[in-house]
């Protein structure tokens, strides 16, 4: 029942360690009983373009990626693994900055997308996801504002 971040060490102290400690712990229990990790890349504009327009045949940056290992909730909770790596976020400072989103709200974001949930595709069943989400931060002292649809 546990989610590990494996991120390096200057990144995780520019995401904020009690962010991501409170990530943990509220994924941890969402996602599955089986031991979990997430890998976590910060990276400049340039190569998220590069990665964006490789994978999704858009030519610009964005502010995250998420590369699942699973297709949905369900087949991570089925997994027997005992330990698993759920996918990969690679997340753009810069394009956060420019949003106005925090780091730990990316990471928010990006979970839910390794989980299955997307918002191109099923806006409502996103949000019906986000929301109890952002209240269990909420508890375990973490702030993290819902990503602005607009923006999608």
């Amino acid at each position: 029942m546990a989610l590990t971040f494996l991120i390096a060490e200057g990144d995780a102290a520019e995401i904020g360690g009690k962010a991501l400690d409170a990530l943990a712990r509220v994924y941890g229990g969402f996602f599955s009983p089986a031991d979990l990790s997430v890998d976590i890349s910060l990276i400049g504009k340039e190569e998220m373009q590069q990665i964006n327009n490789e994978y999704r045949s858009i030519d610009e940056p964005t502010d995250v990626l998420s590369f699942p290992l699973y297709n949905t909730l369900e087949d991570i909770r089925a997994s027997s693994e005992p330990e698993s790596l759920l996918g990969s976020l690679v997340i753009c400072p810069e394009k956060a900055d420019a949003y106005e989103e925090t780091l730990p709200q990316l990471v928010h974001h990006g979970l839910l997308h390794l989980a299955g949930f997307d918002h191109e595709t099923d806006v409502e069943e996103w949000k019906a996801m986000e929301l109890p989400l952002i209240e269990l931060l909420a508890e375990a002292g973490l702030t993290v504002p819902s990503i602005p649809y607009e923006i999608l």
